[in-house]
Formats: structure tokens, sequence, C-alpha cells
């Protein structure tokens, strides 16, 4: 039996993917590269996906912080 995601949780997936994709051992992702990457999508999807891209953020499942000229983006399971 497989297990069938909503729009949300494919959403979610493809940030999270997006964003561990990106990150380098000595470099983590940038918030301009993960939307870089979201934008390859249709202009709703990316609405869309920055839209949920907010929502993760706010319930602390992902987080972003200046680091000198970037915006570095974080998945929090992946630090604690």
């Amino acid at each position: 039996m497989s297990v069938q995601r909503t729009p949300y949780g494919e959403r979610v997936a493809q940030i999270k993917d997006a964003i561990r994709t990106l990150q380098e051992p000595n470099a983590p992702a940038t918030e301009r590269e993960v939307f870089d990457s979201l934008r390859q999508t249709t202009d709703q999807a990316f609405a869309d996906l920055k839209d949920t891209y907010e929502e993760l953020r706010k319930r602390g499942e992902i987080y972003s912080f200046e680091d000198g000229r970037y915006v570095v983006v974080k998945i929090t399971d992946d630090v604690v």
C-alpha cells in the first residue's frame, strides 16, 4: 500500500529537498539559492511554494538567519 501525499506535503518535501541539495559540507544553503531552485516551476506553483516556505518558518520546521551578505536556511530537524 502506497502513501499518498497531499499537495501541501509535496511542497514541504520539495522545499526541504531543495535545501538539502543546495547545502554543502562547508556552506549551508542560502535563501536566494532555495528560491532560485524553487522558481523553476510555474508562477502559481512558485507562489504556493513561497507561502509554504513562510509557513514552515513560522512553525519552526526551517529557520533562517543573516550571515554576512547572505540569508542562510536550515532544516531544524537536520540541526538538532
